[in-house]
């Protein structure tokens, strides 16, 4: 069939198969300028492989900022903290204090350690994905309303409302005895 109703196959950029008529679109497609048709998209620039190299890279670089750390928990144990007391009754200080200070700057190194794992979650991630990602951990997107207003903040109260009256019932239950009660639901 050839006629203006026709139908016939269209294969648009993304090479998806359609069918169309032979008409077009509307009144005046086959004048369109061969210019407004896009070019097929092109394979992303890097490879599966250069991503894998970019995330050993930053994992090794990890695992060398990390090595000081694991040494130093490595041996952690209460003959540690006893040698330290011990250093500090030879040298006159206050053992306790020495302890103390042991164990602050321990907590210190687990409070960078912490950091560099939070780190190293965001170098990954950017690695993988080969551009920077935003500061700061993402925030959710608050829904909309239909005007584009943001809702009002929920309350702790049970959501749908309900609101208690007391007035006859089809069942009959009652809430307080005599009273019969209608629970009504707000939406």
């Amino acid at each position: 069939m050839t006629g203006r109703g026709a139908r016939r196959l269209h294969r648009c950029d993304n090479h998806c198969d359609r069918t169309s008529t032979a008409a077009g679109t509307g009144a005046g497609a086959a004048r369109l300028p061969a210019d407004t048709v896009s070019a097929p998209r092109r394979p992303l620039p890097w490879s599966p492989a250069a991503v894998e190299n970019a995330l050993h890279e930053v994992l090794h670089a990890y695992q060398e900022r990390a090595r000081q750390w694991r040494e130093d928990f490595e041996d952690l144990d209460e003959d540690l903290l006893a040698e330290a007391a011990g250093e500090a009754r030879i040298f006159g200080a206050d053992p306790v204090a020495a302890v103390d200070k042991l164990v602050r700057a321990l907590l210190s190194g687990l409070g960078l350690w912490q950091e560099a794992i939070g780190t190293l979650r965001w170098d990954l991630a950017a690695a993988a994905q080969e551009r920077p990602l935003p500061s700061g951990r993402p925030t959710p997107a608050v829904p909309r309303t239909s005007t584009g207003a943001r809702p009002a903040p929920h309350s702790s109260t049970r959501s749908p409302a309900t609101i208690t009256a007391c007035c006859p019932t089809p069942t009959g239950k009652t809430d307080r005895g005599d009273r019969p009660v209608t629970r009504l639901k707000l939406v």
